[in-house]
């Protein structure tokens, strides 16, 4: 009889005791469980220690007990033909409610709960552990009897002259089987329980009889009495009763949560920094706009006034310019007739000096009507040729020529007989004339549509459509 190796779960100090779970590799064999089976296969092939080396091995289902098989076929060389799994009658006693709980408490409470109340045949009820949820069973040692009785009878009529090696997953089925053989009472089965890795050979009534004691050692007395109080703690708590495995999904479920809430406030704050950012940059790009936007509205502001300022400065000059002109044509032809005159009464003979006088009187009478006209032709010309905002040197000089030419023309051709009209009444009544005149075709130009105020009305639409275009974009 053997017992396989250390489990990975019992290195966890976690009881497992359900079948269909213990062929999960996380039963698997430790470090120190292969240890210890290496050093069962050397005390097997020891011939100082005569035993006969095994010829077949028969194997549980679960996972350290496949391991330990497989350890004990490659050092013993035996074939894979000599490796027979058992499918069910080397299972463990299962323990019900109380699978998956640490080894140091569960194990020791069904120790004393078996001693105390089992019976010789291990049949008592009160024996059986707590059912449980997850399909693992809750036997007594006579539930498993009949599993052991029925694997004798299998070996005595297949391996007849073999010698077999039968490997358990855990301690208590080659323990009670050994009670089986030596006729013991079941509820001392524990005392003859089985080490992880340990080998029993020669296997058979007197043999166990002479392992078997007449009173318990101290150690097991030790182990029941601990186990007592255990058990007790166990049974208060039947409904808070939580296995390893269970509290380790708590912890990972609890781990989990705190991770994803820790991940979440993370991203959370990721999120609240970047609506930071966006409603930051929001704020400098609408501050730029604004700054822009009034930067734009000073410049349009200025160049409007700069641009009305030039056309009042255009508009004033080649209309004053004109009227200056026109006043010295006027004043210098009025001068040049009355010389013309003067040369001609003294040329004629028979006139006398108040024909001289009259003369002259209708030629500046003539000179000033000419002038008139002629401040009319330069005004239309100069208003013309200065509406982009320049005079030509051409309406000057055919505004000159014009004034020159009337006079020149008129003066001999005065009416005589004037003597009532005087040239002062005649000047100012022609200059008021003239400043009418002039102040009307200012006001008619400025009053003309040059475009200007539908340019600056045209840049305000565009202003104010690119921040409708930018505020529904954000």
């Amino acid at each position: 009889l053997m017992r396989a190796g250390q489990s990975l779960l019992a290195a966890e100090d976690i009881w497992a005791t359900n079948p269909l779970f213990l062929t999960n590799r996380e039963c698997a064999l430790s470090e120190l469980g292969i240890q210890q089976v290496e050093e069962a296969c050397r005390y097997l092939n020891d011939p100082s220690t005569g035993v006969s080396a095994p010829t077949i091995v028969r194997h549980s289902l679960a996972a350290n007990a496949i391991d330990t098989a497989n350890i004990v076929g490659r050092d013993l060389r035996l074939g894979r033909d000599r490796l027979v799994p058992e499918f069910f009658f080397l299972d463990p006693r299962a323990v019900g409610l109380w699978d998956n709980l640490p080894i140091s408490e569960a194990e020791s409470a069904v120790w004393a709960m078996d001693a105390d109340e089992a019976g010789p045949y291990g049949t008592n009820p009160s024996s059986r552990p707590p059912p449980n949820e997850d399909g693992t069973p809750a036997e007594t040692l006579s539930d498993q009897v009949p599993r052991l009785r029925q694997l004798l009878s299998a070996c005595e009529s297949i391996y007849s002259g073999d010698t077999v090696l039968l490997i358990f997953p855990d301690g208590t089925g080659p323990a009670l089987l050994s009670c089986l053989i030596g006729g013991i009472p079941l509820y001392r089965t524990h005392e003859l329980e089985v080490k992880s890795g340990e080998v029993r050979t020669n296997v058979n009534y007197e043999s166990v009889r002479a392992i078997m004691k007449d009173k318990p050692s101290e150690e097991y007395r030790a182990a029941i009495e601990q186990g007592r109080e255990k058990l007790k703690a166990l049974r208060a708590q039947k409904d808070m009763v939580v296995n390893v495995k269970d509290q380790r999904y708590e912890q990972e479920l609890r781990e989990e949560e705190a991770r994803v809430a820790e991940v979440a406030r993370k991203k959370a704050e990721k999120e609240e920094a970047k609506v930071a950012e966006a409603a930051r940059k929001k704020a400098a790009k609408e501050e730029a706009e604004r700054l822009r936007r009034e930067e734009m509205s000073k410049k349009v502001e200025r160049e409007r006034k700069e641009k009305k300022e030039r056309d009042d400065d255009v508009d004033t000059t080649p209309i004053v310019t004109a009227l200056v002109g026109a006043g010295a044509l006027g004043v210098g032809a009025s001068f040049i007739g009355q010389d013309e005159v003067k040369d001609e009464v003294t040329e004629v003979d028979g006139v006398t000096a108040n024909g001289a006088v009259n003369a002259t009187a209708t030629s500046n009478a003539t000179t000033v009507a000419n002038s008139t006209a002629t401040v009319e032709s330069a005004k239309e010309e100069t208003t013309v040729q200065s509406i982009n905002g320049v005079p030509t040197s051409e309406s000057k000089d055919a505004s000159t020529d014009a004034g020159v030419t009337a006079t020149t023309q008129s003066a001999p051709s005065s009416p005589a007989g004037a003597d009532s009209f005087h040239d002062d009444d005649l000047i100012v009544s022609t200059s008021q004339d003239r400043l009418e005149r002039a102040e009307k075709a200012m006001q008619d130009y400025m009053d003309q549509d040059d475009g200007g105020d539908a340019w600056l009305n045209m840049l305000s639409d565009i202003m104010v459509d690119g921040a409708d275009a930018d505020e529904d974009d954000t």
